[in-house]
Formats: structure tokens, sequence, C-alpha cells
């Protein structure tokens, strides 16, 4: 049992098919060329990065959550907002660069006056890694709170 013949229709519409789809992927790579390349929905600039001159700059980035930790030794007063260039805080967003899978950011900032104990990195992490962490530390709020 073979594939059925192919006809001089099937034939047709399967070149007009392709040619369709390649008239479609050209019109894209002339979009991408002149702005960059194609953004994520979540990407915060949304324009494909045009002023990036190197594919590794062009970078999709959501919106930022951040969490100030106030019991770092840096803590701001309770009274103050909290401001993540200086204040140790954990943040955590979307992020995409070219041609990559995305992956959840997740950024820990602390200074601090003793030696070797700054903390400035991001993490990479899977959506379903970021899930299970997540769950994780709703386990162990609840372990604190005494609902475990």
């Amino acid at each position: 049992m073979g594939r059925p013949a192919m006809t001089a229709d099937s034939l047709s519409t399967t070149m007009r098919d392709a040619a369709a789809t390649l008239a479609r992927a050209s019109a894209t790579a002339e979009v991408t060329l002149a702005n960059g390349w194609p953004c994520a929905p979540w990407c915060l600039e949304g324009d494909g990065h045009p002023r990036e001159s190197h594919r590794v700059d062009q970078r999709c980035q959501g919106r930022l959550y951040s969490v100030g930790c106030s019991l770092e030794e840096a803590a701001p007063a309770s009274h103050k907002e909290l401001d993540i260039d200086v204040d140790p805080h954990i943040s955590a967003y979307a992020c995409g660069r070219y041609y990559r899978l995305p992956y959840v950011a997740l950024y820990v900032y602390r200074e601090s006056s003793r030696q070797f104990w700054s903390v400035d990195t991001e993490f990479k992490l899977t959506p379903a890694e970021a899930v299970a962490m997540a769950k994780n530390l709703l386990t162990v709020v609840a372990e604190i709170q005494g609902g475990a």
C-alpha cells in the first residue's frame, strides 16, 4: 500500500500552498530584517529590538514582578517603597532570547557589607520548574502558618 498517486490538480494545489507559505515567510523575513525579530506577545518592547546589533542582544522581557526582602541586612525601612536599584529583592519575569525557548527568570539581588556576601544573579527556570518552585513556596508558607 503506497501513497495515492498525485493528480495534476492536487500537485497544483500543493504547489500553490507552498508558494503562499514561501511568500508569507519572505514577507516575515523582510519585516524581521527591517524591525529586528518577532517579539513574544508578553515582550514589553514589542518592536523586534531593531536597535540591537547582535542576535544575542535581542531579548524579549516581560513585566517585572518584584518582592522586597525585608529581613535582609540592607533592607529599607518599612515605610519606604522598594527601590529595585539598591534594595534587596527577588524579581520574576518572562524572558526569551533569539530563537530560544522562553524561560522564567528569577533575579536575586542583595548587597552586603560583608565581603563575598553580595548577590546579584539570575536563575533560568523552565515554566514547569517555576510552577514547582511556586508550589514549594506555598507549601513552606503553609508549614510556617501551621496549615500543613
